[in-house]
C-alpha cells in the first residue's frame, strides 16, 4: 500500500505485522485528538523513538504526504507545525 511505502524508511518494530503497528498507532492519535496537551506528549513521544535527524525527517516527509492526500485544512497544517517543531526540524 502507499502506506506502507511511506513508512518504510522508519525503524519500525521487528516480529510485529502492519496492520497491528497501524491499528495501535490510529489509536493513540485518535485519543490524543483535539487535546492540546495530549497531542504534544503523543509528538515528543514519537520524537524520542525516532532517534536520528534522518528518521526524524522521514517521519515527517510521510506526515506530509498523507496530510496532503487530500486537502490541507488549516488545523492539519497547525498539526504539520506542532509535529516539526516536536521532531526539531
Amino acid at each position: 500500500s502507499k502506506l506502507q511505502e511511506l513508512l518504510a524508511p522508519l525503524p519500525l518494530p521487528e516480529n510485529v505485522s502492519f496492520d497491528a503497528l497501524l491499528q495501535a498507532a490510529f489509536g493513540r492519535v485518535r485519543a490524543a485528538a483535539g487535546n492540546a496537551t495530549a497531542e504534544e506528549a503523543l509528538l515528543r513521544a514519537i520524537a524520542e523513538r525516532l532517534g536520528t535527524p534522518a528518521a526524524r525527517k522521514s517521519a515527517l516527509d510521510a506526515l506530509s504526504q498523507v496530510l496532503r492526500a487530500d486537502s490541507l485544512p488549516p488545523r492539519e497544517i497547525s498539526f504539520e507545525n506542532r509535529a516539526r517543531q516536536a521532531l526539531h526540524l
